[in-house]
């Protein structure tokens, strides 16, 4: 089974940036780009390739100990690309950190990730929300869109279960953390 963990977004979030994306597609309609679906806009903390039920398990319980804190906010912040403009391949929305609680968070989900064998992200960990994957890199990609910095509240860490299909993922909720 494929899981991650992640910050869903609030609805009135996801609305705004249904919004944003739809404006940065009318500019951008002759890339190759698979756009986020909206219902799928999350931030993500941590992604597990494979796991079977056991381990699952152990790790849940091991992530019950997590502590998120109370008036927890995050704000979205710019548009930008991942690895870098002359060769995107992901469209994102850069999150602030207004109490600096994701640094202990996502520490936390990597020791928890390490202690049961699971590969983690050696990359430092930058916030964001991915909006769009660039299908075929060196595209030109217009990005002028200004980004409110709106700001929601973090009331959990969720586990969420992807399913891979020909229509696009299927994300289940398995378990919150709060």
């Amino acid at each position: 089974m494929r899981c991650f963990l992640a910050i869903n977004l609030p609805e009135e979030t996801k609305e705004y940036l249904e919004d944003i994306i739809l404006k940065i597609e009318a500019k951008n309609r002759h890339q190759e780009v698979k756009w986020t679906e909206t219902e799928h806009l999350h931030l993500t903390l941590g992604f597990i390739e494979e796991i079977d039920q056991d381990t699952l398990k152990n790790i849940i319980i091991d992530l019950e100990a997590l502590n998120v804190p109370k008036d927890f906010f995050l704000s979205l912040n710019r548009l930008g690309v991942f690895p870098n403009e002359n060769s995107p391949r992901v469209i994102k929305i850069s999150l602030l950190d207004n109490g600096n609680n994701l640094p202990s968070i996502n520490s936390f989900i990597k020791n928890v990730f390490i202690k049961h064998n699971i590969p983690v992200d050696e990359h430092p960990f930058s916030p964001h929300i991915t909006i769009g994957r660039v299908k075929r890199p060196g595209v030109y990609l217009r990005l002028d869109q200004t980004i409110k910095p709106i700001s929601f509240s973090v009331n959990s860490i969720d586990l969420m279960k992807s399913e891979l299909t020909s229509a696009g993922p299927i994300y289940t909720l398995l378990k919150s953390f709060r």
